[in-house]
């Protein structure tokens, strides 16, 4: 009985380390790269929780279809952009957009700003300190904001549609 005790154990181990392996790499996974100039750490994490959560949010389909909600002043809509461009939403807010420190920003004086960019723009800039109090309180908020920002990387303008229009469209197609 006792060798077979002992094949369980070493049984039991090894599923063990495999279990612990798989769950690491799906962790490192579950990490988005981040590509950022923010220079303090816990504003650098409170971006990567959200981007890594952005980017589930829009792994799903009804989420996906936020790039088909909104037209360009040529006519054409996101989803358009996107696939001249040979990417996916979680693709593109993964792989071609810059987070840039937006502390020296005149508008991240303002403490309702969070982010903003251009439209066209792979830059987006981050007022790290509101950002990562806000992902604090509300982190879902934070991954609404980083998908926002996407939308006008890829050309949408404001005005209209209105920010808090755009907003509640990503809420609507990818949750809150």
């Amino acid at each position: 009985m006792r060798g077979l005790e002992l094949l369980a154990v070493r049984l039991w181990a090894a599923a063990l380390a495999v279990f612990v392996a798989f769950s690491a790499a799906a962790c490192a996974a579950e990490e988005a790269p981040l590509r950022t100039t923010l220079a303090r750490k816990w504003e650098r994490r409170a971006l990567q929780r959200a981007l890594s959560g952005a980017i589930r949010r829009l792994e799903r389909p009804r989420c996906q279809r936020i790039f088909s909600d909104f037209k360009l002043p040529a006519g054409r809509v996101l989803q358009e952009e996107l696939d001249a461009l040979g990417q996916t939403g979680p693709s593109f807010l993964r792989d071609w957009i810059f987070f840039a420190d937006g502390r020296e920003e005149p508008r991240c004086a303002d403490p309702r700003v969070l982010a903003m960019t251009q439209p066209g723009s792979r830059s987006v800039w981050i007022c790290g300190r509101q950002f990562s109090r806000e992902h604090r309180q509300a982190p879902g908020e934070t991954e609404v904001i980083l998908i926002h920002e996407t939308l006008h990387a890829l050309g949408l303008g404001e005005d209209p549609p209105s920010s808090a229009a755009i907003s509640r469209q990503v809420v609507a197609r990818c949750g809150s």
